[in-house]
């Protein structure tokens, strides 16, 4: 079971409810420390080909680069002893702050009416700001499959239309990306600028993959081994050309967004990841055991790892 999380926050917020607070990943943690053997990334999925796996294997992934991987949920991790993943891409750690953030401050700070009509959704007028994450989630998903410039054009656009003041830094800076990894966390490939890999061009593709890795290598010291695709979605957002780049590009593994269990017929550069991000921790184990046996009915009874 490969887990993945984007970020933890220090408190509750209505406009991300499905990300857990300290108090519910400290919870989850706790669970998975008592109940399941927590291996690094790498050394679990050489083990899932070799059949050494442990009873109840599990890996702790995250996306993207937040800072508060480093701040919030690190501290947690070395409380209870367990290895993570942090995906990192570089315009975010460049940026400060990720197209989709820039979109979910604006709409946070928003009058009770803000024009949408640049992504085509006219004038739309705003409940409170603890009631916006539907129109979160509909903002965002316009932007989604627009090209890498035209995210990031129009999610600036709108941010500086709604707050006169410079977007906060959410992710990772070189340093603090630096002490993560002398944290003990492994921090593995995200590509540069976060794009829908199979929206592109193959050479912008192999770029995107290649010089991610060699922006993390001069960075983090130590060339990535782990891989994790934007969006991650098999055959919408990569493809089997992407698997290739990524395994020319020196990793060993990569990881997609499919929802199931890694078994041992499970291709190394397209493992499935699960999220239980906004589960009670009371509620954990029957919800991993549930999506356990989900992924066995998918596959068959000759798929197990």
């Amino acid at each position: 079971m490969v887990l993945t999380y984007h970020r933890v926050l220090e408190h509750p917020d209505p406009l991300l409810p499905s990300e857990p607070d300290a108090a519910r990943f400290a919870a989850q943690m706790a669970v998975l420390a008592a109940h399941c053997s927590v291996l690094p990334l790498p050394e679990a999925v050489r083990r899932l080909r070799a059949g050494t796996l442990p009873p109840a294997a599990a890996c702790i992934t995250f996306d993207d680069g937040y800072r508060n991987n480093l701040h919030v949920a690190a501290p947690v991790l070395q409380r209870y002893g367990l290895p993570a993943t942090v995906f990192v891409m570089q315009h975010a750690v460049e940026a400060g702050i990720m197209w989709n953030d820039l979109v979910i401050e604006a709409v946070r700070r928003a009058p009770d009416t803000v024009d949408l009509s640049m992504i085509g959704l006219g004038s739309v007028d705003l409940p409170p700001p603890a009631g916006r994450a539907p129109i979160v989630a509909r903002v965002l998903e316009a932007f989604k499959y627009r090209s890498l410039g035209e995210r990031w054009r129009d999610a600036h656009g709108l941010y500086q239309q709604i707050v006169a003041e410079p977007a906060p830094r959410l992710m990772l800076d070189e340093h603090e990306l630096r002490s993560l990894a002398e944290a003990g966390i492994e921090i593995g490939g995200h590509t540069v600028n976060h794009p829908i890999l199979a929206n592109l061009p193959e050479d912008d593709a192999r770029r995107e993959i290649a010089d991610g890795a060699e922006w993390l290598t001069r960075i983090a010291g130590r060339r990535p081994v782990s891989f994790a695709y934007p969006n991650g979605r098999p055959g919408r957002d990569f493809n089997a050309l992407h698997m290739q780049i990524a395994r020319e590009a020196g990793f060993e593994l990569a990881v997609s967004t499919e929802w199931s269990w890694a078994t041992r017929e499970s291709d190394p550069f397209a493992l499935p990841r699960v999220s239980f991000c906004a589960s009670q921790a009371a509620r954990l184990p029957w919800q991993v055991i549930r999506s356990c046996l989900a992924s066995y009915r998918r596959r068959g009874p000759s798929s197990r790892g």
